[in-house]
């Protein structure tokens, strides 16, 4: 029998709308909710209650942004940073465990990206034995169970409330070629690295998955068929910059990319990553 994971979020801003429509968001994504509206609150906060998801705003933490982000990390919690319309967005601070938001444009987001931190964490906090089944262990990524598990949920949830749902099919067309010419070796160093490189290009709420030996595929919850077409832009220029070495010879690749959004009739992950694949055309 598995233990129930229990998810803790705290939550802070000084507008006491703010407060009551960022509850009504987050209510259903975990089992306790705290709130406050000082940033001394807030810091103390994390340090008693120990939250797993700390979402507060960046106008609460002002010119102290870096440090309170980096206070918040150091007690292991994932954190949303929220901005407003009129507020610059301090991408420096975006890593692993930390995401922003912009509201209200990305409000049906919120949810979204509270689910996506609270499951990181959770994740990180189990065991590596109980990962076991779930991380592909040459790239580091989740692998075809994961991405199935998470997908199909992500599926049905977009399907039941109306909202938008992509993916991005990934494929290095000379894998073969590569584990032949070079050693298998090589093909396993090529894995890794180009597995490190997309994932510091995803969004926090996206999830990267090792589909087979030569394809991923990335989840991208809350968007559109465009937003995909712009990914996979950036993904082309990504790649050019992309050299990986084995033993001091550069390993000459090609990467095929398709991307596909849900259909309304879509009752299955599997009917998604087929049209992507189906669409894989040449990025780098």
């Amino acid at each position: 029998m598995t233990a129930a994971i229990t998810n803790r979020i705290l939550f802070a801003a000084t507008n006491a709308e703010t407060l009551v429509n960022w509850k009504e968001s987050l209510l259903d994504q975990c089992d306790f909710l705290f709130y406050e509206t000082e940033l001394l609150a807030l810091q103390n906060s994390v340090r008693i209650n120990h939250p797993d998801l700390v979402v507060y705003s960046a106008a609460l933490a002002a010119n102290r942004l870096a440090e309170i982000a980096s206070t918040i990390s150091e007690n292991q919690c994932c954190q949303l940073i929220i901005y407003r319309h009129n507020e610059d967005i301090d991408y420096s601070i975006v890593k692993p465990g930390i995401d922003v938001l912009l509201l209200p444009e990305q409000q049906a987001l919120l949810p979204v990206r509270a689910r996506h931190l609270l499951s990181e964490k959770a994740f990180q906090d189990l065991s590596k034995n109980s990962l076991i089944g779930y991380v592909d262990p040459l790239s580091g990524l989740y692998n075809r169970r994961m991405l199935y598990d998470v997908g199909e949920k992500e599926l049905n949830r977009c399907q039941r409330y109306g909202r938008p749902f992509s993916l991005v099919t990934l494929k290095i067309d000379n894998l073969k070629e590569i584990n032949l010419q070079l050693g298998f070796r090589a093909g396993d160093s090529l894995i890794h690295h180009l597995s490190t490189s997309i994932l510091g290009h995803i969004r926090q709420s996206d999830l990267l998955a090792r589909l087979g030996d030569s394809e991923f595929v990335i989840l991208l919850p809350e968007c559109h068929i465009e937003q995909c077409e712009h990914k996979l832009g950036e993904f082309s220029n990504l790649l050019k910059q992309v050299h990986p070495e084995f033993d001091g010879q550069k390993i000459p690749f090609t990467i095929s990319a398709g991307a596909a959004e849900m259909d309304t009739g879509d009752i299955m992950l599997e009917q998604i990553i087929q049209r992507s694949t189906s669409e894989l055309k040449a990025i780098g």
